[in-house]
């Protein structure tokens, strides 16, 4: 095998061993993100905790969890609003925390 033919084949294999590492990377980093906001429901009033996970875990629109549980549309819609806001406020706390981290690194190597 001549040495170019092989620098081909190292270069596609060294590609294809790059992208699967970054999509398993992006996967550990989603299902981290999945857990935190687990952990965080967990920790809410019984109620919001169960209809938050209801909705998410079932795939059932809120008319439909309303006719389920017989639960107003109105008290459930409130509900999963403010479990949204919530859910939201962790990820924004998650990309601040990623940049500080990432601007703290460069500020260590620029000194």
């Amino acid at each position: 095998m001549d040495e170019n033919k092989f620098n081909k084949i190292y270069n596609s294999y060294f590609e294809d061993y790059e992208l699967h590492s970054n999509k398993l990377n992006k996967k550990i980093k989603l299902d981290e993100l999945f857990d935190k906001i687990d952990k965080t429901i967990d920790s809410w009033y019984w109620y919001d905790k169960k209809l938050t996970k209801l909705y998410f875990d079932s795939g059932m629109s809120m008319r439909d969890l309303s006719k389920e549980t017989k639960i107003s549309l109105s008290s459930i819609f409130n509900t999963l609003t403010n479990a949204k806001k919530r859910i939201k406020k962790i990820q924004k706390i998650e990309v601040l925390e990623i940049l500080l981290k990432k601007y703290l690194k460069r500020l260590a190597l620029t000194k």
